[in-house]
């Protein structure tokens, strides 16, 4: 745990430390939650990493999302 303190415009400093230990890098997107009274700071990529690695039992090996959904709209847009 570090102790940091908000600046004048209300501006919260990481330092370092934290950034690092977070893998969160200077120009990162973050976002800001409230839970039970704390600030919870988590990084975009990281967050989208996380939900990936729920996600992936769903892939089947060599399957292509996005081809299996462009062939969808293409079949569907044959059909009207």
């Amino acid at each position: 745990m570090v102790q940091t303190s908000l600046g004048p415009d209300g501006r919260l400093l990481i330092p370092a430390a934290i950034r690092d230990a977070a893998g969160i890098q200077r120009g990162d997107k973050v976002r800001l939650r409230v839970e039970d009274g704390r600030i919870v700071v988590s990084s975009v990529r990281a967050d989208w990493k996380r939900i990936q690695g729920i996600a992936a039992h769903l892939k089947k090996p060599g399957e292509s999302i996005v081809d299996e959904f462009l062939a969808e709209r293409r079949a569907e847009a044959e059909r009207e």
